[in-house]
This record gives structure tokens, sequence and C-alpha cells, in this order.
């Protein structure tokens, strides 16, 4: 059986992240939706109260795949909170998965990451991988939220993190 990639991304960036995945997996998408697109002030009171977004309940066949790729932005050190919603849903589905983001990576967020996996699915995942923006940005910009926040993954960018990629897809031992 194929791996099935399951993805979430806001801006683009984990999109384009994916669709790599897909070419090196040879596997379909499944993406993350939300019932209400979150607009703007709504975005940030949802944040603040910690109010968990409605979440599409998921239109798999999971006998049909073995292995589930992971793949969602970092927000605050956590995971973004729609993939969160959908690993808590879902869990009894995801026996064997992996995780890998596309994020602004925060020194030190790795393990509050893993530890919300844990907790949302009920397991460690096998293969986990963090793909910061800093390593794209020019060497001034790293510490500044607002570059690493709105950077717009260009073509070629995922380039840079082939050795990482390539080292995740090697661990999940789908390929």
């Amino acid at each position: 059986m194929k791996p099935l990639i399951i993805s979430y991304s806001f801006t683009g960036n984990n999109e384009a992240l994916t669709q790599d995945l897909k070419k090196r997996f040879n596997c379909e998408e499944y993406r993350v939706t939300e019932l209400k697109k979150p607009i703007g002030p709504s975005i940030l009171l949802d944040f603040f109260i910690k109010r968990p977004p409605k979440v599409a309940r998921a239109d798999i066949n999971w006998q049909a795949y073995d292995y589930f790729i992971l793949v969602a932005p970092i927000w605050e050190s956590g995971v973004a909170s729609p993939m969160r919603v959908f690993i808590e849903q879902e869990r009894d589905h995801l026996t064997n998965y992996s995780f890998i983001t596309i994020c602004g990576g925060e020194e030190s967020q790795a393990e509050k990451i893993l530890n919300q996996l844990v907790t949302a699915a009920g397991r460690a995942p096998k293969a986990f991988c963090e793909l910061k923006v800093n390593d794209l940005l020019p060497s001034g910009h790293h510490q500044q939220a607002r570059f690493k926040t709105f950077y717009k993954i260009e073509h070629g960018d995922l380039k840079v993190f082939d050795d990482k990629i390539s080292q995740f897809v090697k661990e999940t031992g789908q390929v």
C-alpha cells in the first residue's frame, strides 16, 4: 500500500512542501479543511481564547493506506489548530504517521510540537522534521518575526531543504 499525505496550509508554504512530497512518495493527498474559513479578527480571537476551529470529518478510505505523512504549519510553537483538531478527531486511524513542516522555527519548539503530536494522536510520529524559514532568509532578518511570518516559498526554495527532506523520507521507511 502507498502512504497518504494529509496536509493543511494557510499561506501556501506547506502546500509547496506537500507537492514536493507527493512526487517523492508517489502518493495522493488529502487536505484538511475548516468548515468556516477564518477571517481577520476572528483568527486572533480564536487564538487568544483557544477556541478550536471546526474541521471537516475526513472522507478517507482509511483501509487503503497503512502510513500517513502529516504536513502543516506551526503557529506559536504548536501544530496549526486545524491540523491538531483533525489529528484529535482521527487519532484512531493515525496509528502509523510522520510529521513535517515549513515553519518560523523558534528555538526549542521541537519538543513542544512532538509532545503536542503525542497528545493529539496518542503516539509519537515515526519521523519528524522542521524546515525553518530562517534558513531561507538573509542573515539580518532571522530574528524578525515579520520576515518569517510573511515569507512566501518561491520556486527553488525547497532545494535548500533537499537533504533534510530526503532524510525525512528515508526515516519514514516508505520509499
